[in-house]
């Protein structure tokens, strides 16, 4: 029903989120390496990079992109001196398209603006993609390129979309049922204002 999407697609993202994340360290078995047990960090270099990230913020609109759209758009960016990843945010993806290769279709650019959809776009931010199945080599890559972020693409996949994948709340508009039931409401509305009757013979 369509006053339910909404509200599935948050829990979606809720059951996801959980408690939020843990920054942990493991401790293994010396003998097998499995590990045994695990402490929470609340110090260190690690816990620092991971309060200054928020990364409870970061995971959170993370997955909100995840269950509304199937696309998210994290953005790693590197430090001055092009050594580390110094931070990693999310751009929100209503606000972000492919920028594809017209001869290969490869996507090559993420292209990141609050004007889409309205005329004379010029604040576009473009950002060069990171392939997710080769990732480590290509943050090295555009470390030595000197580029200051990147983006990394997380997506759900949808057979036959190879672009922006769809949502599985979002079969009810493709269906055509959403304006069918959104119709009721201002049909019934219009009953109880106009005191319409329909007669029979």
């Amino acid at each position: 029903q369509a006053e339910i999407v909404g509200s599935n697609a948050n829990f979606n993202w809720q059951v996801a989120f959980g408690l939020g994340p843990k920054l942990v360290k493991l401790v293994r078995n010396p003998n097998n390496n499995r590990v045994v047990d695990y402490w929470e960090l609340d110090e260190g270099q690690e816990f620092d990079w991971f309060e200054t990230n928020d990364i409870s913020l970061f995971l959170m609109e993370t997955l909100t992109d995840l269950s509304y759209f199937a696309n998210a758009f994290p953005i790693l960016v590197f430090d001055k001196n092009f050594q580390k990843i110094q931070a990693i945010r999310n751009r929100e993806a209503a606000y972000s398209r492919w920028g594809v290769n017209a001869k290969s279709g490869a996507i090559e650019r993420m292209l990141y603006s609050s004007q889409w959809g309205t005329s004379g776009v010029d604040d576009i931010t473009s950002y060069r993609v990171i392939d997710e199945y080769n990732a480590i080599a290509d943050v090295r890559y555009f470390m030595a390129k000197r580029e200051k972020s990147v983006c990394y693409p997380v997506f759900m996949p949808s057979p036959g979309r190879p672009y922006y994948s769809y949502p599985s709340w979002y079969s009810i508009f493709r269906s055509g049922w959403f304006d069918q039931v959104a119709s009721i409401p201002s049909l019934k509305r219009a009953i109880l204002k106009y005191k319409l009757g329909v007669k029979y013979i």
